[in-house]
């Protein structure tokens, strides 16, 4: 017979589990980010073939996550799985209360998951002089992988003047026809200018298949956020999706009026 663990008031019971491990009620994937715990709290821990880690979600509690292989990440980690309810005994055994008086944890049956740098590094690496240009892309992309996770990192580094590259600056677009082409202006690429970049690459969704527009743009830029720190508050409770969602008919916008340029609110 299966056995669930519970772990209270530093005390150990071993208690018997129904053919559903722990009691665990299925639920939809998700992804969690968050670091192994370093400091481990007290918690109902299922008997299980997979390891049981306990793991500090950002911006959340320490829950207890399951895996098939032990976690050796030494900075932020991805877990990706279904979240699972556990219940315990009853607080107070043979006392008639009027509410269900078990104690439950929402926990993670980890399907996969993946060792994450700490986007800070990241964007060190993009300022290191010693850093080749295709490591400065792979630091780019394991940024804008991490998600809605990557906007605040991002927005906090706007202001970042540490030089990632030169590049030409001179503005070739939209010349007059037969118009000589101007010399290059070599520049900085700055830290702060790439994480606007990628932050534009994070929230903005491709077209509706509605619309098919052909010919020049205006501009280049689809969106423009004034200012970033007011827009992530009132958009950090939302998840990516739903960003992108309402951020569609300014995109769609953008098209229909032949690529000008569309101010976020």
């Amino acid at each position: 017979m299966n056995r669930k663990i519970v772990v209270l008031a530093g005390l150990v019971f071993l208690i018997p589990l129904s053919p559903n491990p722990a009691g665990a009620k299925p639920a939809q994937p998700t992804v969690l980010y968050g670091r192994i715990s370093k400091e481990i709290n007290q918690h109902i821990v299922a008997a299980s073939k997979k390891e049981a880690v306990y793991f500090d979600v950002e911006g959340g509690d320490q829950i207890v996550a399951y895996v098939s292989a032990p976690i050796a990440c030494k900075d932020r980690v991805e877990l990706t799985g279904a979240m699972i309810e556990v219940r315990g005994p009853e607080k107070r055994p043979g006392e008639k209360t009027k509410v269900d008086d078990s104690y439950s944890e929402k926990q993670m049956d980890v399907s996969s998951w993946r060792c994450l740098e700490d986007i800070g590094a990241l964007l060190d690496r993009l300022a290191d002089p010693k850093a080749s240009a295709d490591q400065k892309e792979a630091a780019k992309k394991q940024i804008t992988s991490q998600g809605k996770d990557a906007l605040p990192a991002l927005i906090a580094h706007l202001d970042d003047a540490r030089a990632v590259r030169r590049r030409d600056v001179q503005n070739y677009y939209n010349l007059p026809p037969n118009h000589p082409t101007p010399p290059p202006v070599m520049a900085n690429l700055s830290v702060g200018e790439e994480s606007e970049k990628m932050l534009y690459d994070l929230i903005t969704p491709p077209p509706s298949s509605s619309v098919d527009f052909r010919g020049k743009v205006f501009s280049e830029s689809v969106l423009r956020v004034k200012d970033w720190k007011a827009w992530w508050e009132k958009n950090k409770a939302k998840d990516l999706p739903q960003i992108r969602k309402d951020l569609q008919p300014l995109v769609d916008k953008y098209w229909k009026e032949h690529g000008t340029e569309q101010i976020v609110p």
